[in-house]
Parts: C-alpha cells; sequence; structure tokens
C-alpha cells in the first residue's frame, strides 16, 4: 500500500495495514477498524459487501 485511500497518508514502517481477502484493497487497520464501525459495510474502495470479505 503507498497510500490509505481512507486517510490519503502513506503508511509509516512498523504501521499494521489490513487488507481485505475478496478484493485485496489494503488499509491502515485503524483507519479501517474505524470505517466499519461508522456503520459502513462495504470495502470503501469498490463497495464489496464487508459480510463477503471475512
Amino acid at each position: 500500500m503507498k497510500t490509505c485511500p481512507i486517510c490519503l497518508r502513506d503508511p509509516t514502517v512498523g504501521a499494521q495495514v489490513s487488507r481485505f481477502p475478496s478484493c485485496a484493497h489494503a488499509f491502515h487497520s485503524h483507519c479501517i477498524v474505524g470505517w466499519l464501525r461508522e456503520k459502513n459495510n462495504s470495502c470503501p474502495m469498490c463497495r464489496v459487501p464487508a459480510h463477503t470479505l471475512f
């Protein structure tokens, strides 16, 4: 991942990155957790439903 599509920041060395298995999009772990907690139920990039990702 070059830049997190949610916060638009580059990952730092040692940063935790999460990747969705179905679509392979990657995000900072804390960004995607926040995204999903806000009742967004899909990948922010391609909108694959979250229930198909885990």
